[in-house]
């Protein structure tokens, strides 16, 4: 979910005056100065009102003294607010005024500590009243500081509560990402959780402790061992193969286990669950709905009727025979009976050889005695076996059977590296792609207005006739036109005959248009990636003519912004000047605008293009007459109004036209790269051209579409493709970049050096050119787990334990997940168990001089296609020659080259999304509820949007590609930073494929380079280095004179260059934080971007407006299809 991350802002207490003095009611929410109101000479300004609240604060003593506070009374502040607020020293001065830290303290909301201290103490709920001007933070720390586990009911100023729960488990990671922002947000609740702190929408706050957790049946996660005994209708297994995907989920499929359910309320069960997994909550309505009574015993054997209320249906349906259930391990399961002693269970492994061993009871000598009569229930079953897991239970791991079902996702463990040859090992060879729905491209826009509670599209342009369509069903609209307009086709006997043609629609950044068009199909099924939509497919149905329609994210294909198809493809592209503020659901309704409201407008656009920039007159009163001549060109100029929707046709068209041309561009270009042509004769006179190319209308992204090159390259020949355990285990020893900065510290006052961003040429091109070709064959499993052996094979994949690490680096080439799941490069790895190709342990060996233990892995024997080193050769040196010549074709083979080998390391599309109508609603719930995530009733219209999940066993992919290339990415970087250390050379910071170094000794390095490697170090062609600052202020080379590094993705270089004397220019990153809002904050607070760092360097924190003030646009894509823009967007930054 894309969510608003607002966070606490700073705010004053709330300092109540003396004419308030009678509405205090809680003294316990009182800043020291509260107790200590004195004039300026330090007396006291009001002594009855003192001495009232010193003894409502609990002091019995003398409070004045010589009209001052007295000794006693303020030797009993100190005490007790240095308790309330955790202060090692007092908190008053010897002056009677009140320490800076403590003011900070208090501002913060350290007011309320009394009261979470009491919390602590007798564990009963507090609320705190949020209006006015107080802040949470200081209570927010000592809540995530406590250790203690809290419920946060949050109140807004609307009325909407809000519930989180806090624990050990997050308080950490909420510290980190929603109080300090030291990490980037990636879980939505905690996204959430940050946007609801904003003092400007909290009402109150009201801190409890958990209810103890209440059960929510899921999976049971084990196998049992008891051989004979068949527990599976309760979902209870002894082997894996027993596990199938249409099984229900556990409580459905105790209702039917139980036979007391027909088979109407059954499906009507399906239909209120949704999910695989019901949380309690949902019983008590589900017993209504179903009209049943059920019991539920749990580990304690507290049994629990359903439905729990004291209304008069609830107590009727309770008098019905109960349907007995059982609840163990969050596993339910009806309570029936079984064919097994409670002692069978307790002593299986002594008695599993005695013949009928389920019926023994008891032990008399040397005699068993048997019984039928003696067998206990499933509960009383299920819950020994849990008991006594250690002998009787196996945990499930991730095998083939799991794979196939929706529960994969519930383990991790490989516990057996044995797998299905034929299942999981494919060669998959190029297979030239058809467009089998025969569709026509048909290039399209929409235009908005983004004001109000969501965007609504008031135009719509067409490639095909340049039509454009109006209104806010202009999507429909236009789909009508486009079924009229191509319904005519021709037969074989040249007969025009109806046949209405499909459509490609080709949007760029499709994910957003599509929301104005979904409505309109049926059977629409949409292929997402992430946030991102790559194609969707759908059906559209006018006068009786049904034609197919597919949506084509082009930005999928061209991931560039549509202004950058001028430079690409080399078109002609005019300045964009469409003020969008001006397209308010008024104006829009208005059509025609006067000319000054329009000039302030475009005015503000002129702003907006340059925010955080000096604004040169002369450059904003030119932006404007250009709009005006536009207006003139256009004739929109009516009657000393402007037509802002004919102005924003216009453009519209004009942006319609570029994304036709450029999509065409390249996909001319993709065909010149890929033709080829062979001459099949038949005899003398009849022979056959056999064309091929590959069509970018067949793919659905860029990697798609460069894999299948490398295929028809030959380069995966005899490489195989992997799906199970091997591809789990193997991508287990894949790493991203490393990222850090020196030691993993802030950086800052770098003594006389000027640094160079020193960075590798096309780093993964140069690492498959190194690498030269791919593994052939199929995986096997390794038995002699001697290093000697190992070290000789083709290529490996193993785990293995650090013993020792004998030599250690500012930058380490080890690295691991903390319990946040960040990953750390550190040097302390010793006994750390990690997963490594051989080109990473063979790095490990040589640089940090590890020692190790193999534990298992794969191992490849057959060799290597070598296909890879000529056909990555053939895309850089062909780009060379095609940029030199200024042929625009050579940005197609830079996004070929770059894009080569991301394939490889696909992620399984593990969710499907389904749009279903309402009247499927009940047919679909029913048949898929046990694959159902999530399921969001789309607003104004009629369907149903749902998330399900998607087993993953025919799940394939080249994973030994990608973690080579990876691997021999960072081998790469390796020989550079290990010699720079062994050298003694400064580095401060590297991210993947560049480094801040010494610019006075990068000849040095090079030297030493080619005296180790015999090949120079700097170039431009793969595998050299070369100095990447870039800047468009100055000339020739650009290096930085100062910089601060302040955490990964987080640092600033101060730019300078001989050949432009005086200027300046900042490189700036801040994950997280758009470069425009940072320099934004920067003009607002009339600082340069370098003190900025400074003040993050000294742990200041800093908010930052990702609006801009209202100038920067951001969007919220809601899950019901709407999009609305967020009126602030927030987010506060410290480093500690």
């Amino acid at each position: 979910m894309y969510m608003n991350t607002t966070i606490i802002e700073e705010l004053e207490n709330n300092i109540l005056d003396n004419d308030m003095e009678n509405t205090i009611t809680d003294l316990t929410e009182k800043p020291i100065e509260y107790y200590l109101k004195k004039d300026s000479d330090g007396d006291v300004i009001n002594k009855s009102q003192f001495r009232r609240r010193a003894k409502e604060l609990g002091f019995t003593g003398n409070s004045i003294y010589l009209d001052k506070p007295s000794s006693t009374f303020k030797k009993f502040l100190n005490k007790k607010f240095k308790s309330n607020y955790n202060l090692k020293s007092n908190p008053i001065n010897k002056d009677n005024t009140v320490k800076k830290k403590v003011e900070k303290l208090e501002k913060q909301g350290a007011t309320y500590n009394q009261k979470f201290n009491q919390f602590l103490l007798d564990k009963k709920p507090f609320n705190i009243d949020l209006k006015g001007t107080s802040s949470i933070k200081n209570l927010l720390d000592r809540v995530l500081e406590s250790n203690q586990s809290v419920i946060m009911k949050f109140t807004m100023t609307n009325g909407n509560e809000k519930v989180y729960t806090i624990n050990k488990e997050t308080a950490k990671r909420l510290q980190d990402t929603v109080l300090y922002d030291n990490q980037e947000i990636e879980d939505s609740s905690d996204a959430e959780f940050k946007n609801i702190l904003s003092g400007e929408q909290m009402s109150t706050v009201e801190i409890s402790m958990p209810m103890k957790k209440k059960p929510s049946g899921a999976f049971f996660k084990y196998l049992h061992n008891i051989q004979g005994l068949d527990l599976s209708q309760y979902q209870i297994y002894n082997d894996i193969s027993e596990i199938t995907p249409e099984q229900p989920c556990c409580f459905l499929q105790s209702l039917i286990a139980s036979n007391q359910v027909h088979i109407s309320k059954i499906n009507r069960a399906k239909q209120l669950i949704q999910t695989r997994d019901i949380p309690a909550c949902k019983i008590n309505d589900l017993c209504i709905d179903l009209q049943i009574h059920i019991t539920i015993q749990n580990i304690t054997n507290k049994i629990v009727h359903y439905p729990t209320g004291k209304d008069d249906l609830s107590i009727i349906i309770r008098e019905k025979e109960p349907i007995k259930m059982g609840l163990l391990n969050e596993h339910y399961f009806y309570k029936g009976t079984t064919n097994i002693t409670s002692y069978a269970i307790k002593n299986y492994e002594d008695i599993k050889h005695i013949k009928d061993f389920n019926k023994i009871y008891k032990k008399v000598g040397n005699t068993y005695k048997k019984s039928n009569d003696r067998f206990i229930d499933t509960f009383s079953c299920i819950k020994l076996l849990l008991e006594y897991k250690s002998t009787l239970l196996t945990p499930i791991s991730l095998c083939d059977e799991i794979y196939s079902t929706q529960y994969y996702n519930l383990f991790n463990e490989i516990t057996t590296l044995d797998y299905d040859e034929e299942k999981n090992c494919r060669l998959n060879p190029y297979k030239r792609k058809k467009d089998l729905d025969n569709c026509i491209n048909v290039f399209a826009d929409f235009e908005t207005s983004t004001d109000g509670d969501k965007h609504i599209p008031y135009l719509c342009n067409i490639s095909c006739t340049k039509k454009t369509f109006y209104g806010d069903e202009c999507g429909k609209k236009m789909l009508q036109y486009l079924v009229e307009k191509n319904k005519y086709t021709t037969n074989e006997d040249g007969e025009e005959v109806e046949k209405s043609r499909n459509i490609r629609l080709v949007f760029h950044n499709a994910g957003y248009d599509v929301r104005f068009l979904y409505k309109y199909f049926w059977n629409f099924t949409p292929i997402e990636r992430g946030k991102f939509l790559l194609r969707a497919y759908g059906k559209f149905t006018h006068n009786g003519i049904t034609i197919k329609i597919q949506i084509q994210d082009s930005y999928a294909l061209i991931p560039k912004p549509l202004r950058d198809f001028s430079k690409m493809f080399n078109l002609p592209v005019e300045k964009e000047i469409l003020p969008y503020n001006l397209y308010t659901r008024e104006n829009i309704e208005k059509g025609c605008v006067d000319i000054p409201e329009c000039l302030i407008a475009v005015g503000r656009q002129f702003e907006e293009n340059n925010i955080g920039k000096d604004i040169d007159p002369l450059e904003k009163e030119t932006f404007i007459k250009d709009y005006l001549k536009n207006c003139k060109r256009w004739r929109c100029i009516i009657n000393e109004k402007i037509d802002i929707i004919r102005y924003s046709q216009e453009y519209c068209k004009m942006d319609v036209a570029v994304l036709e041309k450029g999509y065409n561009t390249f996909k001319k270009s993709i065909k010149d790269i890929t033709y080829s042509c062979e001459q099949d004769d038949l005899d003398d006179e009849l022979s056959i051209t056999n064309e091929q190319y590959l069509d970018i209308d067949h793919y659905v992204s860029i990697a798609s579409l460069a894999l299948d090159y490398m295929k028809y390259k030959g380069v995966f020949d005899d490489v195989c493709e992997v799906s199970g355990n091997v591809q789990t285990f193997i991508n287990k020893c894949m790493y991203g970049g490393r990222t850090m900065t020196s030691e993993n510290k802030k950086i800052n006052n770098i003594p006389n050096q000027v640094l160079a961003d020193f960075d590798a040429v096309s780093l993964y091109p140069s690492a498959m050119e190194q690498l030269e070709g791919y593994l052939k064959g199929i995986p096997k499993i390794i038995e002699n787990k001697s290093y000697d052996y190992l070290k000789n094979l083709d290529g490996y994949f193993v785990e293995i334990v650090i013993k020792q690490v004998n030599r250690k680096f500012k930058f380490p080439l080890m690295s691991k997940l903390t319990k946040e799941g960040i990953r750390d490069w550190t040097n302390e790895m010793v006994n750390e168990t990690i997963y490594v190709d051989k080109t990473t342990l063979e790095e490990l060996i040589k640089y940090h001089k590890i020692e190790f233990e193999i534990i298992r892995g794969y191992y490849y024997d057959e060799g290597r296609n070598y296909k890879l080193k000529k056909v990555i050769q053939h895309l850089f040196n062909t780009r060379v020659e095609a940029k030199k010549a200024g042929n625009p074709i050579q940005e197609v083979y830079k996004l070929l080259m770059n894009s080569a080998y991301g394939k490889t390391l696909l992620k399984p599309i593990d969710t499907d999304v389904k749009f279903i109508s309402n009247n499927q609603y009940k047919s679909f719930v029913d048949m898929n509820y046990n694959y159902l995530k999530e399921g969001t009733k789309i607003d104004g219209c009629n369907y149903w949007k749902f998330e399900l999940i998607k087993p993953i066993n025919e799940h394939f992919n080249y994973v030994s590609c990608g973690v080579e290339v990876l691997s021999t990415s960072k081998r790469i970087m390796n020989s550079v930073m290990c010699l720079a250390e062994d050298l003694d050379i400064d580095m401060y910071y590297t991210d993947t494929d560049s480094i801040h170094i010494d610019n006075s000794k990068i000849n040095l390095l090079a030297d030493e380079y080619k005296k180790i490697n015999n090949k120079e170090l700097i170039g431009s062609k793969m595998g050299q280095f070369h100095s990447d600052f870039d800047s468009n202020i100055l000339k020739g080379e650009v290096l930085a004179s100062r910089s601060i590094f302040l955490g990964k993705k987080c640092y600033i270089d101060e730019l300078v260059s001989n050949d432009s004397p005086g200027e300046i220019d900042y490189h700036i990153r801040l994950k997280g934080i758009p470069n425009q809002s940072i320099l934004h904050y920067c003009k607002q607070n009339t600082i340069t971007p370098f003190e900025l760092y400074e003040k993050l360097y000294d742990g200041e924190e800093i908010t930052f407006d990702l609006t801009c003030n209202h100038m920067k646009v951001n969007f919220k894509f809601h899950k019901d299809m709407t999009i609305s823009t967020l009126d602030s967007f927030d987010r506060k930054i410290k480093f500690k």
